[in-house]
């Protein structure tokens, strides 16, 4: 995102194929997303249900609030 590179992009910069890359974004997100519900459960000592909602209304929002963040 800070480079504003494709898939295809980071696939040539590792020499790997783009589904490649796809999965490891996905991975990573996966990740991100799961880190994110245990702290949040953690901080706010809320259940799985009341996580899932928040989570529901972030992960909506992330992918432009970063974008905007980053121009």
């Amino acid at each position: 995102l800070l480079e504003n590179r494709t898939i295809q992009d980071i696939g040539r910069l590792h020499h790997v194929h783009r589904m490649t890359v796809t999965r490891w974004i996905a991975d990573i997100r996966q990740k991100l997303l799961d880190g994110t519900r245990h702290a949040l459960a953690r901080r706010l000592s809320a259940g799985a249900s009341e996580v899932d909602s928040i989570v529901g209304v972030l992960r909506s929002q992330l992918d432009a609030s970063v974008r905007r963040y980053i121009a």
